[in-house]
């Protein structure tokens, strides 16, 4: 089964602790996706199980402009590096609740701010009725593992950890 992820409909939301977080919380963000495919055969998920994922990494929105600038040019360097990847390598942990329901683990490269590093992200997945995907995950990322820089404003760093959660429709393709 190909599964074509439908971007308008899907979501990848960063949350990363802001200066002075015990007064303020954690800032939330959104990335846009640009392009992503799901390949998996039900009977033999952990064999065939295939994810591409690309990150329009110029999107970066969050209500405040003057976060959205530090993370896309002093984090991301996204005039360097506009695109942020992942490319499953495996699937694991494959739990099956139902027939058109799931979880596993989903390794792969995530390539962000011009480096590639393995990731594992446990995944919930499951098959519509009317023929599409959800897939639904969450894990966390250290900036300082990317090269990149944490985000700041006016000289306040913000935590140095993202948690990126995904919220993805996707929709069942002939090709």
């Amino acid at each position: 089964m190909h599964f074509r992820i439908d971007a308008a409909r899907s979501a990848i939301t960063v949350s990363v602790a802001e200066p002075m977080a015990s007064v303020r919380g954690d800032a939330e963000g959104v990335f846009n996706i640009i392009a992503g495919d799901i390949y998996v055969d039900p009977v033999n998920p952990a064999a065939t199980g295939k994810v591409t994922l690309v990150i329009d990494a110029t999107s970066y929105k969050s209500g405040s402009p003057e976060r959205d600038r530090s993370v896309t040019q002093s984090s991301l360097d996204v005039d360097q590096y506009p695109t942020i990847g992942f490319e499953s390598t495996g699937v694991s942990n494959v739990v099956e609740s139902s027939q058109t329901e799931g979880s596993a683990t989903v390794d792969g490269a995530l390539t962000l701010h011009g480096q590639t590093h393995p990731v594992s992200v446990p995944v919930h997945l499951q098959l519509t009725s009317d023929g599409h995907a959800m897939a639904e995950g969450r894990t966390t990322i250290r900036y300082e593992e990317w090269g990149a820089q944490v985000p700041e404003i006016f000289f306040l760093r913000a935590g140095n950890e993202a948690t990126v959660s995904f919220h993805i429709l996707a929709n069942r393709s002939t090709s």
